[in-house]
């Protein structure tokens, strides 16, 4: 791995990465030399990053706040641009691009290490999605486009006689993530929450059309890829969590994303072949419009068959990192970002294409999970529970040492609180994300439809200890948060 990082050696930009949370920035820090992070949130974990790197928090740092938790919004502000500007030359890392990131960028002299969003904001929409598998020869799920104005209950039963009781509704134009779009039906009455749905997200994106898809029974794994001027680099196949109701209301809809277990099922050599086919396949047409680095592919494996189904792409950094980037380090791989950040950067570089890619298709360990503000309140944390490194100890957490990333975890029974750990008296949005907890170990059982039961403990442990009370929502309201 030092003959990729020499590469950075001498590089005349600071890189800055941008972020809600300052963990989802941080991997960077673990191989450049002079990179730094400004993040939104001020929590627990930011005294340990900050000995990895330095941070800036707007809320801890800055009085004014910001009213948008996303990248842009952070760049906007007039204290951070104030800071960046003091800085020098600088290239800015961010999730995703938008025009209005590009637009920043651009007026302040900034390289924006990230795709450009003509480029990308095409592929998260599931609309243009599947007319690009359909293009390339990779069979989507069985299922139709059409038009929302179309859609009422006699065109749901006719779908139900082409493909089956049960369907997926997708409103292709959500760009959001977490299953925001989705709604599963299996009779008329569940076209109340489908409807419901449209007239919520119609206000945020303009609803045109709809996608209806058979509902195929299995796991929904996800493949991570990284496009290189050498070839499509591919991760291993990893599951996706969803749908937990120990740490989200599922009452609001299916597919919400909460973390990943990349111990809870090494898959097959047949299910990691066809996912491998189908993201070369498309990173190789990405490859061809422009696109270069990170990307993910959202999958389903049948139940029975084994056959792999693409359901989405993501063209930007994906929920899996940085953890992904973590077990990569672990186990003796560059990590995707080396990669990612090599192309951005437009440097030169060398690779043994063939040897990253043996290391890449390695068994992975470990887990994370998302812990959200389960209710429709706002929440004041009332208690306090640090950041850091912990073990469960007859039924009790322990802590035993700050920390703020798996690569601190020393053995199977310690799991690391990170990623957003508030501190006592701060505000929490209803629905929105608080914290992730990371294991080195398998949390799933029962298919994955579950977690086990000492996560259970654990995840009950640590809402206990935050002690989260309802509260009146703050006169300046922040809206929804939308990245990672």
């Amino acid at each position: 791995m030092n003959s990729y990082l020499e590469h950075f050696r001498n590089l005349k930009l600071k890189i800055v990465g941008i972020g809600v949370t300052a963990f989802n920035r941080v991997m960077p820090a673990f191989f450049l030399p002079d990179y730094r992070i400004v993040c939104y949130k001020n929590s627990q974990e930011l005294k340990e990053i900050g000995k990895k790197c330095p941070v800036v928090s707007v809320e801890r740092d800055f009085k004014r706040k910001v009213k948008r938790l996303n990248s842009f919004a952070i760049l906007s502000h007039s204290d951070v641009q104030n800071y960046l500007k003091s800085l020098g030359p600088l290239g800015i890392f961010v999730y995703k691009s938008s025009s209005k990131i590009e637009e920043i960028c651009r007026q302040n002299g900034w390289r924006l290490i990230a795709n450009p969003s003509r480029i990308r904001d095409p592929y998260e929409n599931k609309k243009i999605f599947r007319e690009t598998l359909e293009k390339i020869g990779i069979k989507p799920i069985p299922g139709e486009i059409l038009k929302i104005s179309e859609f009422n209950e006699r065109a749901l039963k006719k779908l139900q006689g082409k493909y089956g009781k049960d369907l997926v509704l997708k409103l292709p134009e959500v760009r959001q993530g977490r299953g925001k779009g989705n709604t599963f039906v299996s009779k008329p009455t569940d076209l109340e929450r489908f409807w419901q749905k449209v007239k919520e997200l119609g206000e945020i994106y303009d609803l045109k059309h709809l996608i209806v898809e058979k509902k195929i029974r299995g796991i929904s794994p996800s493949i991570t890829s990284c496009v290189t001027r050498f070839g499509i680099l591919t991760g291993v196949v990893q599951t996706q969590i969803t749908d937990i109701p120990e740490v989200i209301d599922v009452k609001k809809g299916g597919g919400m994303f909460i973390g990943h277990d990349w111990s809870f099922c090494h898959y097959p050599e047949k299910v990691q072949k066809l996912s491998r086919k189908i993201a070369k396949k498309f990173g190789e047409y990405l490859y061809q419009k422009g696109y270069r680095g990170i990307f993910g592919i959202d999958l389903i494996v049948e139940e029975g068959t084994n056959k792999v189904y693409p359901c989405e792409c993501n063209p930007r950094y994906t929920g899996a990192f940085p953890v992904y980037s973590m077990i990569q380090l672990r186990g003796g791989e560059p990590p995707f970002d080396i990669f990612h950040l090599l192309e951005h950067l437009g440097l030169d570089y060398k690779m043994n294409f063939e040897e990253i890619q043996k290391l890449y298709w390695q068994k992975k360990e470990g887990a994370h999970l998302i812990l959200y503000n389960r209710t429709s309140n706002w929440l004041k944390v009332e208690g306090e529970i640090k950041a850091g490194v912990y073990r469960l100890k007859e039924k009790e957490l322990e802590f035993l040492r700050p920390g703020f990333s798996l690569l601190e975890i020393k053995n199977q029974e310690e799991f690391v609180l990170t990623d957003g750990v508030p501190f006592k008296g701060q505000i929490i949005k209803p629905n929105l994300r608080i914290l992730k907890i990371i294991f080195p170990c398998r949390i799933l059982e029962k298919e994955g439809k579950e977690i086990d039961n000492r996560t259970k403990k654990i995840v009950e442990l640590v809402y206990q200890r935050l002690r989260l009370m309802p509260v009146a929502p703050p006169p300046e309201e922040i809206s929804e948060e939308v990245e990672f």
